[in-house]
């Protein structure tokens, strides 16, 4: 190290050392890549800021007492007989005066006829149609020119991969599974830049909740949907009384208060979870990384040495830091104004005010939170630079290294979960399949790969059943749920069914699932997989798929057939593409019920959303963010830098993997 009035040989040191560094920053210092328009998804409508499924979520819970963050109600449950008048109109069971219960408002009044459901006026609530109207509402009010519209509306819209992200932090999933992650090997500092952009495109969809429109539809929807249980609580009581049953002790009502509560809370633990625990990981990498520069510098003499500072480690970390503070301000539930057990804010107790007065109020409560928080990073930030500065004095080089420093433990000394981060909530679907009545679960699986002998095959049939099993890595609850996942195999030569035939596979499975007698239980009905001759090639059989240009992205994949179509059959792809190539001429025109999932993926994101908690109905979503991946395969939801990275490896016709081959030869995925 420098002494503080060193020898002339020190000054001198100290003087070409703040050369290069300030050289090196006046370029602007080291930075990431970034991405450009081309590396855009297309946007489209997020349709609802309240998950559809959510009501369907809630019956459920409300019936059975298995509530989020997994906890049990510490109220009285919904009996399930209730059900049948929650879907019955109003006039066919209530007595007055809820039985005429107008219908629910329009644009232009209240609609026709006797009130529909319980259900249907909820359901009506919940889809978003009623934020359309406010939205023409408030645009008239605005007095803005019509030539706004079109500008206004796309402005709502968003990013498809951003609207499944948020679905799954909503129903409390993991944005991306851990063996994703590591399959990936985002912590190694060549993937630092993409690493930072999947907890980035989170910390987005938090703040997207956060903004005071969206926070109003959430607000608006929640308080219409507790009016509509309780009016309907209030019926059903009123029933019960005219009958002579016991007065019901349950509450439908508070069911849901405590439900969306709870809901709240174990997105929002989940959410910290991930980010907390893979920053973590990441700033120990990165930190060590600028630690063995500063140490790396060349000896002078016995007691002196120059110091070489990492500006690439010094950006990273203070990207970490950055999403650290912002995860810190955005990844919060907020239930302001919300008809909760614990009561309504006064100042936005008015319920019936407009939505833009409550929207304004909220903003502001919102920006005085922020301001609270920023000044408290601020007062730390500043003290320990000051006492840092009086007890031991630096050359001026060092005084960002000493500034991201004082960053790590200013926040450290605000927060603890950045050095102890909080564990992860089971997820819902994983508590369901963990009971005692569940058995078994999974899917029927189709060979239709017939080229292989039954040895090859039985060495790939291995290989994909353990690229499965993998996926389970760090789920919560995993050890009471995997022993009950099941695979059952056909093989579709002793069907009749010819080589990468998805169409007759489909086919066969619908008539098999009819057979209620020998259909193996508990397996999934609407859905069924398919090895072909390309799911063949994405194995680590030392073919030329093994190397992957890109890792966790190209590893063994297959195919799930859904037993409906939605649109025309595509031209499938020949499986040409797995030398290396580029995108194959002819690309999947169309959805046609068939979708290429990443084996790790196949339980921990693609079955959790589509099968056990249904929270996307229509697997078009994955195959329309599939579609930009090289090879078609669905992965998740994508972030720029990594369609950037997929479009340049395009690019270049395959070369990245043609060199990735040859330089390393067969490897696992």
């Amino acid at each position: 190290m420098f002494r503080r009035n060193g020898s002339a040989e020190d000054q001198r040191l100290k003087a070409e050392i703040e050369m290069r560094n300030r050289a090196i920053l006046a370029g602007g210092g080291p930075n990431f890549r970034g991405t450009g328009p081309e590396d855009a998804e297309e946007r489209i409508p997020p349709i609802t800021a309240f998950e559809l499924s959510t009501l369907n979520h809630f019956l459920s819970a409300a019936q059975s007492g298995d509530f989020p963050c997994d906890r049990r109600a510490e109220i009285p449950v919904w009996p399930a007989s209730e059900m049948e008048l929650f879907l019955k109109k109003y006039a066919e069971w209530a007595p007055s005066p809820y039985s005429g219960l107008p219908s629910p408002a329009g644009p232009f009044g209240n609609m026709p006829g006797p009130s529909p459901p319980a259900m249907f006026r909820i359901m009506n609530i919940i889809s978003g149609l009623n934020d359309i109207m406010d939205d023409a509402i408030d645009f008239a009010m605005s007095g803005a020119s019509t030539d706004t519209i079109g500008a206004n509306i796309n402005a709502g819209k968003v990013e498809r991969s951003f609207k499944l992200l948020k679905t799954k932090i909503w129903f409390g999933l993991s944005p991306v599974p851990l063996a994703h992650w590591n399959t990936k090997n985002l912590n190694h500092v060549s993937n630092i830049e993409e690493a930072l952009s999947i907890l980035q495109a989170v910390i987005d969809v938090w703040e997207y909740l956060r903004q005071p429109k969206i926070q109003g539809q959430l607000r608006n929807k929640f308080n219409k949907i507790f009016i509509e249980l309780d009016v309907f609580q209030d019926a059903s009581n009123a029933y019960h009384t005219q009958r002579g049953d016991p007065a019901p002790t349950w509450s439908i009502s508070k069911l849901w208060q405590n439900y969306i509560h709870d809901h709240f809370q174990q997105m929002e633990t989940n959410s910290r979870a991930f980010l907390f625990s893979h920053l973590l990981a990441l700033h120990t990498v990165w930190k060590q990384k600028m630690i063995d520069a500063l140490q790396g510098g060349r000896q002078i003499n016995s007691t002196q040495v120059t110091i070489k500072v990492d500006h690439a480690a010094l950006m990273v970390l203070n990207k970490i830091q950055d999403l650290y503070k912002a995860t810190d301000i955005n990844v919060r539930c907020r239930t302001d104004g919300f008809v909760m057990a614990y009561g309504v804010d006064p100042r936005l107790a008015e319920l019936e005010a407009p939505q833009p007065v409550l929207n304004r109020i909220y903003e502001g409560m919102e920006n005085t939170r922020v301001k609270e928080i920023l000044n408290a990073f601020d007062v730390v930030l500043s003290d320990r630079k000051v006492q840092r500065q009086a007890a031991s004095p630096m050359p001026e080089f060092m005084e960002p290294v000493n500034l991201v420093v004082d960053r790590e433990f200013g926040h450290k000394a605000l927060q603890p979960e950045i050095e102890n981060p909080p564990k992860a909530i089971r997820e819902a679907w994983v508590r369901g399949l963990s009971k005692e009545s569940v058995g078994s679960f999974g899917y029927v699986v189709y060979r239709l790969t017939y080229a292989q002998s039954d040895e090859e095959w039985e060495t790939s049939k291995k290989q994909i059943e353990a690229a499965i099993e993998s996926g389970w890595e760090g789920v919560v609850g995993a050890e009471n749920v995997k022993q009950k996942a099941k695979l059952h195999w056909v093989d579709g030569s002793e069907e009749a069914i010819l080589e990468g035939d998805l169409d007759a596979a489909r086919e066969h499975f619908i008539k098999f699932t009819a057979q209620t007698s020998t259909f193996p239980t508990g397996l999934a009905k609407h859905t069924c997989l398919a090895i072909t001759p390309t799911s063949i090639l994405s194995l680590p059989s030392g073919n030329s798929l093994s190397a992957q240009p890109i890792p966790g992205d190209f590893t063994p994949f297959l195919y799930a057939i859904r037993t409906t179509r939605t649109e025309d059959p595509p031209n499938h792809p020949s499986p040409a593409f797995a030398t290396g190539a580029a995108r194959p001429q002819q690309e999947p025109s169309a959805f046609d019920g068939t979708l290429k999932v990443l084996a790790h993926l196949l339980y921990t994101d693609f079955f959790a959303m589509t099968e056990r908690s249904a929270i996307v109905n229509n697997v078009k979503e994955l195959w329309d963010i599939s579609a930009k991946h090289p090879w078609g395969v669905y992965t998740g939801p994508t972030t720029a830098v990594q369609r950037r990275n997929w479009r340049e490896m395009e690019a270049l016709g395959g070369i990245i993997a043609r060199l990735a081959i040859a330089a390393r030869g067969p490897a696992g995925g």
